[in-house]
């Protein structure tokens, strides 16, 4: 892996799946907790949500989804 970069997950991805989860849809088979622990084991680093990131999503263009949990991410300072 590049030093240079780190691979975040967003909280909101997590807290979308543990909806869909607690509706019981047959075609969605996720553990929320199982997932979130994985990815941590794995070396990503939690995204989490801030009200400003809220907000921002007010001024974007309309949009239904987002294709990827995950994103690339420069290395923040405190990350090691």
């Amino acid at each position: 892996m590049d030093r240079r970069h780190v691979i975040c997950f967003s909280v909101v991805s997590i807290w979308e799946m543990a909806i869909k989860a607690s509706l019981g849809r047959e075609d969605f088979h996720v553990n929320p907790p199982a997932l979130r622990l994985g990815l941590l084991e794995q070396g990503l680093l939690e995204l989490p949500i801030q009200v400003s990131h809220v907000l921002a999503v007010y001024h974007l263009p309309g949009f239904t989804a987002i294709p990827s949990i995950a994103c690339w991410w420069p290395r923040p300072p405190w990350s090691g």
